[in-house]
This record gives C-alpha cells, sequence and structure tokens, in this order.
C-alpha cells in the first residue's frame, strides 16, 4: 500500500499498523476464515467464508453466497447483501455493487452509495470521477466523487485512459476513443486506431500491427510491430511478431536492439533478461551498464522482520555472477548505480533502516569475515567479525569475532571497540528480547544492555502453545511467556518478557488435532549463510539433562510438531556458527536431495492439496562427534504422517561427517529440509 492510499485510507477511519504482520489463516473445524497477527492476536473473527489473501484497510468478505464490506478491525462497512463487489483501493476506495438484478452501483470507502444501483454499466476513473449509462440510454454520464453530475459522452463504457489526462471511451460500434478529462477529443479524426500520444507523436494501430506515427502523419516506425509502449521520456519499448524484444526513440533510432530477450523499464534504466535468465542493464543512452552475463533480482528478506514494512528489497538489484567465481553485488533499482561492487560471496539486506552486511567468503570458511555497510556501500566499522546478525534496534548489531563462541551488542553510535564479549547461545526470544549464557547463569537482556533477568535455567526452551495457555490462565500472570525451563522436582520455571519468574504446574497437552495449514508458511533459510545470520534457535544449550517436551504439539504458526524420543546428549551441543566446519552429510546437500526423495513415499496430503508450498518437512538434528545423529526434530505443515515418513528415512541416514572446533570432532546442531513429492 502506497504512503498516498494510506493518507487516504486514514481520512475514513483508523489503519491496523503495518508492522502487526497480518496473516489469513483458516480454522480446521468450521473451516471459516480469518486474520490473526504476528502476536496470534485475532485481527478478523474466523467466521467468514472467504476473504482476500493480504490484509487490508478495507475488504471484500463473504458469507455464505452473499457478499460484504469489512474494514481491517472486522466492522461492517457493507451488508452481506450482494452476489458482486468490486473494491478499487487505489482509485479511492470507491466499490461497484450488484445484487441479483442486473443494474450495478457505486459505493464509497464508509458504504455510502454514491450512484444508486440503476445503472447497466459503472466505472470508476478515479477518486474525483466516476461514470454510470442506464439501459436503453446512449451516453455515458460522468459525476464528480460525491455523485454531482458533470457532463455527458456518447458511447457504451468510459474507463481511464493512457495517462490521468485522458478517458477512453468503447462506442456503440465497439471502437475505442480518446478524450481529455472534459470530453474533448484527444487524436485526429483521421486517426481512429491511435491509442496513446504525449502530445508530440502518436501510438497507432490494432492487433500485431502498432507503429509510430507524429501528427502530421508521418510514419516513424511502420504498423508492423506486436507491440509499442512509451518507455522512458522520448522512448518505446517495441516487439516484433516474431518475439522480438528492444527500444528505439522517438527518431525510432535503437537505444536496446532487438533481440530474443525480455526488456523491462525501471526508472532511469533498462534490465534485458533472456530464457536462460541472464540479465543486462543498458542506459537510457544505449551505453551498457552491465552485459548479458549476469543473474538479477530482488534481495532476499529472511526472518525475522521480513514483515517490516520498512523491508523494500524493491529497491535494490543483487547482481550475481552465475559463473565461477559466482561473486554478488548489489546495485540501485531506481538508476543501476553501484552500492556494493561485484565482489562478495554472500550480502544480506534486512530493511530500509539496517545496514547491509557483507563478505567475500563463502559461507563456513575456517575465519569468516563479515562486514557492515550503510545503504551507499560506506563501511560503517572498523574491521569485520566472524558473525554478524541485525536486531530490532538498526543502531545495535549482534556480532562475534568467532574461535571462542562469545557474542556481544555493537552500538554503532558508540565505541565498538569497548564492546564486551561475554554471551553464549544467544537466543533471540522475541524483537528487542534475548536469552544467553553469561558465565554459568541464564540472562535475559536487551541490546540497548537493560538486563531483565538473572538466574539458573538448565534447559530452557521457548514455550509451547499448551504452557502458553496454562501461563494465562494463572491469576498472577503478566506479560507475555517468552521461556521455560524445567523444575527440579515437578513443574516448569516460566519468565515473561518483564523478566518475572512465575511456577507452572505439570499439566497434560491437549490432545492432537489436525494442523491449521496457514496461508503464507514461514520460509526456511534459503542458503547456509542465512542461517548463519540467526545464530539464535529455538532452543537454549542442555547441559545436563534435555528438556522433555510433549510428542506432538503445533507451534505458534499452526504447523504440527513431532519429536522423537531418543535417549538425551549430556555433552555440550554447540550450534554452527560457533564451530569451524559444521556436520555434513556424505557427498554434501546435493547428495542429501538425492537420498530422500528415493526412499520417501508419496505424501497422501500433497497429492489431495496439491499445493507446493507445503511440500517441505524441516529436519532438525544433533550430529555427534562420531558421525551418528540424535535429539531429532521435524516441522511440516502436513502433521505426523508426512512427519514419521521423513523421520524413517532419516534413520536410514548414513553417518554424518561430524563437525569440528579447535581441530577435534563435537556433538553440533544443524538443519536439513527435505522436499516431499506427490507421485
Amino acid at each position: 500500500m502506497t504512503f498516498k492510499h494510506i493518507a487516504l485510507m486514514i481520512l475514513v477511519f483508523a489503519v491496523i499498523p503495518a508492522a502487526q504482520a497480518q496473516r489469513r489463516k483458516t480454522d480446521p473445524n468450521t473451516h471459516k476464515k480469518g486474520f490473526y497477527d504476528r502476536q496470534g492476536k485475532t485481527l478478523i473473527p474466523f467466521e467468514y467464508d472467504e476473504l482476500p489473501s493480504d490484509w487490508d484497510s478495507i475488504m471484500v468478505a463473504q458469507k455464505g453466497s452473499y457478499r460484504g464490506l469489512i474494514n481491517g478491525h472486522g466492522k461492517v462497512i457493507l451488508p452481506f447483501e450482494y452476489q458482486q463487489i468490486r473494491l478499487h483501493l487505489k482509485r479511492g476506495g470507491f466499490s461497484l455493487v450488484k445484487k441479483k438484478t442486473s443494474t450495478w452501483g457505486i459505493v464509497n470507502a464508509r458504504g455510502e452509495f454514491i450512484l444508486p444501483m440503476r445503472f447497466e454499466s459503472v466505472a470508476v476513473i478515479d477518486q474525483n470521477l466516476l461514470s454510470g449509462r442506464a439501459a436503453g440510454e446512449t451516453e455515458v454520464q460522468l459525476y464528480d466523487g460525491k455523485g454531482v453530475p458533470l457532463y455527458k459522452l456518447p458511447g457504451k463504457t468510459v474507463e481511464p485512459g493512457f495517462d490521468s489526462n485522458s478517458l477512453k471511451i468503447l462506442g456503440h460500434d465497439n471502437r475505442s476513443r480518446y478524450t481529455d478529462r472534459q470530453g474533448r477529443p484527444i487524436f485526429p479524426a483521421a486517426m481512429p486506431n491511435a491509442r496513446w500520444t504525449d502530445g508530440d507523436v502518436i501510438i497507432s494501430g490494432s492487433y500485431d500491427d502498432y507503429g509510430l506515427l507524429n501528427f502530421k502523419g508521418d510514419t516513424i516506425l511502420p504498423l508492423k510491430y506486436r507491440s509499442v509502449q512509451p518507455a522512458l521520456p522520448g522512448q518505446f519499448m517495441v516487439s516484433t511478431t516474431d518475439y522480438k524484444h528492444g527500444v528505439v526513440d522517438k527518431k525510432g533510432r535503437p537505444i536496446v536492439p532487438l533481440g530474443t530477450w525480455q526488456v523491462f523499464r525501471h526508472e532511469k534504466y533498462y534490465r534485458v533478461e533472456d530464457v536462460a535468465h541472464k540479465s543486462g542493464l543498458y542506459a537510457p543512452d544505449g551505453q551498457v551498464i552491465l552485459p548479458m552475463e549476469y543473474n538479477i533480482r530482488e534481495p532476499g528478506v529472511y526472518n525475522p522482520y521480513k514483515d517490516d514494512p520498512d523491508a523494500q528489497p524493491q529497491r535494490y538489484l543483487l547482481i550475481g555472477n552465475p559463473q565461477a567465481p559466482y561473486l554478488k553485488g548489489l546495485y540501485s533499482a531506481s538508476d543501476a548505480s553501484v552500492i556494493l561492487p561485484i565482489e562478495y560471496k554472500e550480502i544480506w539486506y534486512r530493511s530500509e533502516n539496517q545496514p547491509l552486511f557483507a563478505s567475500k567468503e563463502p559461507a563456513w570458511p575456517a575465519k569468516r569475515e563479515v562486514m557492515a555497510f550503510d545503504l551507499t556501500g560506506k563501511p560503517i566499522l572498523a574491521s569485520p567479525f566472524a558473525v554478524l546478525s541485525h536486531t530490532s534496534n538498526p543502531r545495535i548489531l549482534l556480532a562475534s569475532r568467532g574461535g571462542d563462541g562469545l557474542f556481544g551488542f555493537l552500538h554503532l553510535d558508540g565505541d565498538t571497540a569497548q564492546t564486551a564479549f561475554e554471551l553464549r547461545h544467544v537466543n533471540e526470544l522475541r524483537p528487542g528480547i534475548y536469552m544467553a549464557l553469561k558465565d554459568s547463569l541464564a540472562v535475559m537482556l536487551t541490546p540497548e544492555g537493560k538486563q531483565l533477568y538473572q538466574g539458573k535455567l538448565d534447559g530452557a526452551t521457548k514455550p509451547y502453545d499448551w504452557q502458553k495457555q496454562i501461563f494465562e490462565k494463572m491469576p498472577n500472570a503478566t506479560g507475555e511467556l517468552l521461556v521455560v525451563a524445567p523444575k527440579p522436582g515437578g513443574g516448569w520455571i516460566g519468565v515473561n518478557n518483564e523478566g518475572k519468574e512465575f511456577y507452572l504446574p505439570d499439566a497434560a497437552a491437549p490432545p492432537m488435532t489436525a494442523p491449521v495449514v496457514p496461508d503464507h508458511q514461514p520460509n526456511p533459510p534459503s542458503s547456509i549463510a542465512e542461517e548463519v545470520q540467526q545464530p539464535a534457535n529455538n532452543n537454549f544449550p542442555v547441559t545436563k539433562k534435555a528438556t522433555e517436551v510433549p510428542k506432538n504439539q503445533v507451534d505458534e504458526e499452526g504447523v504440527a510438531i513431532l519429536t522423537i524420543e531418543v535417549p538425551p546428549i549430556k555433552e555440550e551441543i554447540w550450534e554452527a556458527e560457533q564451530v569451524d566446519t559444521p556436520p555434513q552429510f556424505p557427498g554434501g546437500p546435493d547428495s542429501a536431495a538425492v537420498f530422500f526423495p528415493k526412499r520417501l513415499q508419496p505424501c497422501e496430503v500433497m497429492r489431495q492439496t496439491k499445493d507446493e508450498r507445503y511440500g517441505h518437512t524441516k529436519l532438525e538434528i544433533v550430529g555427534r562427534e562420531d558421525g551418528s545423529f540424535s535429539n531429532i526434530r521435524s516441522w511440516s505443515p502436513f502433521g505426523n504422517n508426512c512427519n514419521r515418513d521423513v523421520e524413517r528415512v532419516a534413520g536410514q541416514m548414513p553417518r554424518w561427517v561430524p563437525a569440528k572446533k579447535d581441530g577435534r570432532a563435537v556433538h553440533c546442531r544443524c538443519f536439513l529440509v527435505v522436499k516431499h513429492r506427490a507421485e
């Protein structure tokens, strides 16, 4: 949603902050849809048969066979009495509405009728111009945004034209003509097929015979092109009937030569891409910025802040060289200027408020160096670190020098050389609150250095839903339960977001039900490098006794979790970013990608849903120092049946290459994503 759009909606009613990260969800029992936020709070109750996939400040909802309008709080704006509703949020929030009859009307964002339901055709040109034509009439009436009649135009329908100052009218002869906002013709009568003009040249034609003329009728490009479209000022993107694409100027001279590629217009340059996804960049004067040798895409935005409204990767181009040495760079998407040159192995982008991270080393070298930059490419640290991670405070980074496994918070507005590296096993419980080991004690703290809690918490983990339910029912409970640890003698010690301890009695976990499959399943890290950027994991290190959890649970995203009972490891478990080399499947990830599909049974649920978005299970395992593995946990949207089959095959894995730290094999936690198959 653009700023202009948000500003308009504020005039109508309060807008829910975008940072709530709204997600649509379906109730497994009633199959009704609703929306909830990142904290699990219900925004739109689960009582609708249909909702849009994305939350907005106004939405079309359906109950039974009838549609209505609701706002972002779930309040009904227009009652559920309509067969069809066409919402135009970007044109002032107007909606075209229709009941069982064949006539249409227009309502505004408050559900008030601007045009009554008596028209055979209606249209929203923009927030200040509407149109309608009743049955039997030969002219279309134009209205302002309040429904006041303005003028009439002969024809059947009126639509937005080729720019903000033009209207497109479909005549009763089924031919289109164009007028300005006052209804005056734009093109000479001798040019019935004219489609666009900047006042100097005209795009004319239909079907596969488009060309470029001037107002005298002289030919600039002959009427033989499959399409001619305006591009950067004074230039036009053209395509031929044999699907070659290029760019020409007003005189027909080539800017981007015709070729077997697609041409994409940006603010100040062109991007070309062929069928092999190799791309290049051209300047408006025809100069080659980058030859056709690169893979160009938006940078990925990784958890946990990808729902931040300031995460706008479309403002950047991640440039990758598909040939060895496989280097990357970062360019501006507006003018193709260089932010980071093409000389990095990995580049991480978070948001407009956060620094960039980049490393010239591969993901897992013995001594890895990650540097932080501002969004202009200027370094903001005196020297690189082995591990860098963003925090919710853009001016504070979590960092590790490597080797000793110690972390500290770098305050960019202070002297980073004075940073104390004294934290182990840092775990982000929620944005802005971390749990870590300091000496032999567990501490809960903020990146700013405020310590919320300090104490003994052996075997601490993030709470399960059933533990949260116990906590919420306790009369003295306050805040949000963030971490739990088994209490000697029974029960659990819980710590809330204020650092207060609570005793949670033992209770049977609720019975397992069919998992709720979210509409937008969180993606696992797409590369090992992303796993490095998140040193925090769901589990605190277990040094005395493995935490016992119910065998079957559902996590905060509604995804079924199956935990296999295995003998706990009593020795120290290292995280992947804390070792010199992580554990590895024999032959590497490619071998693992072949090993599992050959042995997995077809997933029945995936076969029924035919939805590949949920076709994976994530395995968490601990690779032991002898190459065996233990402490297996798995996540899958399909529930236990698919999990069990993956874990059955996991039990057949050969011994892994163990992790190494300081030259010796160690226990190390790692993750593996296994893809299901429907057939």
